[in-house]
This record gives structure tokens, sequence and C-alpha cells, in this order.
């Protein structure tokens, strides 16, 4: 392959990268954060998992779905949708860097009524 960096499951029926996202600059570093979506299944029971990554300026070139920075688990047995929203409750670091936010979305809960989930930026700790 010719990319600059190859993002791998863990495990093998993970199917990670079902949906990719650039998420902005979560932690106002300088560098952008990216998610991926997959569906994971241990037990035989499949879970909606999204895993962030956050910029580094010397990423490798080899990252592992078990190496992510965070890792979101929902209940369904679907792909979860991950989209960057900017910064959507005006938080800022130094005054004129903000915190970039992302959202989760998980079609099916609630008997099919959906929901999405938004998750602020914020330091690194």
């Amino acid at each position: 392959s010719d990319a600059d960096v190859f993002v791998d499951g863990a495990t093998n029926g993970e199917q990670l990268g079902l949906m990719a996202s650039s998420l902005g600059d979560m932690n106002s570093d300088g560098l952008g954060d990216f998610a991926l979506s997959n569906l994971y299944q241990t037990n035989g029971q499949i879970t909606g998992v999204v895993v962030v990554f956050l910029g580094h300026e010397n990423l490798p070139i080899w990252l592992n779905s078990s190496l992510a920075n965070a890792t979101f688990l929902s209940s369904s047995e679907e792909v979860l949708t991950i989209s960057g929203v900017g910064n959507m409750n005006g938080q800022f670091y130094s005054h004129s860097t903000p915190y970039d936010d992302f959202g989760i979305g998980v079609p099916s809960y609630g008997n099919q009524a959906g929901v999405t989930y938004l998750l602020f930026g914020q330091a690194t700790k």
C-alpha cells in the first residue's frame, strides 16, 4: 500500500474502518484528530465501537485499534456514525484556538428513534 499510516483492527472480525471521520483538533495541540467506527464481536455479541486517535507529530506508520486514545462502545449491533462538528460549546485554548467537538450517532436507539451524542474536546490529560 502507498498509505503513509496503516491502521488495523486488534482482533479478527473487527471490521475496523466501516466509517472514518476527521474530528478537527479535539485537544487544540495544532494537529488533526480522527475516528474510525467498527463492529466488535465477543462471546457471540456484536457491539458498535468508535475509536479515536489524537494527532501526533511522530505518528507511527502502523497503528492498531488497541492503541486508540479513546474508545466508545454501544450496546447496539450496528455501525455507529461519526462526524466532527466544530466547536459547539465555544471552549477555547489560549483565546484563539478552539477545542473541536464530535458526534456519535446511534440510529437504532430507542425503538429506531435514534440518538446522537456530542463529545466536547478538551486538553489532553
